[in-house]
């Protein structure tokens, strides 16, 4: 069964038109028509202030657990995803990030705690493709003070999965300057 579904039977009937028109809504479904409902437990939608037009984004967590990683993970996410979607390099870039996640030898693994995909609709109406906004989660305080690696660790490891390539020196000196500037309990919480 796919996400449609759900927001089909669950989520439209109690939605104002007036908050996201049947169009929006239309191609929301469309996306979601391709994602598997177990990749989820969580979804959002988006809608701009100050405007008048009903239009709404659509977005969705994928945790770690109980099965967000594993469906998205399976054959490198081949199954959970189209297929033709992976010639875009911003999918390119999810798969990268998941076959990382995936690798229990990974920090990522341990330490990543989800990802979110950000679908803008209204912008991306031309798009053949659904082009998402990609994010990762990092680990909550508690977690964090059992971690085995510190959240700069694991943002240098997630980013470089995702680019391909080690992260700049400025890069890094700059991470490191903004983590180390965060106020006594605050952290950082996506990516």
């Amino acid at each position: 069964m796919h996400l449609s579904s759900t927001l089909l039977h669950t989520v439209k009937p109690y939605v104002s038109e007036a908050l996201i028109g049947k169009k929006s809504f239309a191609d929301i479904l469309e996306v979601a028509s391709f994602l598997p409902e177990k990749l989820t437990t969580f979804f959002g939608f988006e809608c701009p202030l100050g405007s008048r037009e009903p239009i709404s984004d659509f977005l969705l967590r994928i945790s770690a657990k109980p099965y967000g990683r594993e469906t998205l993970a399976r054959k490198y996410a081949r199954e959970a995803i189209p297929q033709q979607w992976y010639v875009h390099p911003a999918w390119q870039k999810v798969e990268a990030f998941t076959r990382a996640w995936r690798d229990r030898g990974s920090a990522l693994y341990l330490e990543a705690d989800d990802i979110w995909l950000e679908f803008d609709i209204h912008q991306n109406r031309s798009e053949a493709i659904p082009v998402p906004s990609f994010f990762f989660g990092l680990p909550g305080a508690k977690e964090n003070a059992a971690s085995r690696k510190s959240a700069g660790e694991v943002i240098k490891i997630g980013l470089e999965s995702i680019s391909g390539r080690p992260l700049r020196p400025a890069t890094l000196h700059l991470m490191a300057r903004i983590e180390n500037a965060l106020p006594q309990g605050a952290r950082i919480f996506q990516v």
